[in-house]
Formats: structure tokens, C-alpha cells, sequence
């Protein structure tokens, strides 16, 4: 990945906030759903917690 963690939760955050679109929510979230689904077996459960944390903000 060529983003850094730092620019990963900003557009996250982006994601969350009334200013984006629609396109670019379920682009985000499909890209959120392959992480999680491409993560180590032994890891989902983690990316999953983080990803409901975020959701929570």
C-alpha cells in the first residue's frame, strides 16, 4: 500500500463526514471490506473491531 497509516484514516475519516459522496463512501467501504477480507485469518477479528471503532467516531 503507498499510503501511510496517517493519510488511511484521513480519507476514513473523509468517508464518515457529510461531505463526501455517495459514489465515494461505497468506493471506500468496498475498499475497507477487501482489506478485512484479504487480511491474515488470524487478524480479521482485529481489522473488524478497528473498522466498527472508526464507524463509531
Amino acid at each position: 500500500m503507498d499510503k501511510s497509516w496517517s493519510e488511511n484514516n484521513k480519507e476514513i475519516q473523509k468517508l464518515l463526514t457529510k461531505e463526501a459522496t455517495f459514489k465515494d463512501a461505497i468506493q471506500k467501504l468496498l475498499a475497507i471490506t477487501l482489506m478485512i477480507a484479504e487480511s491474515n485469518p488470524d487478524e480479521k477479528d482485529i481489522m473488524t473491531a478497528m473498522v466498527m471503532n472508526l464507524l463509531r467516531i
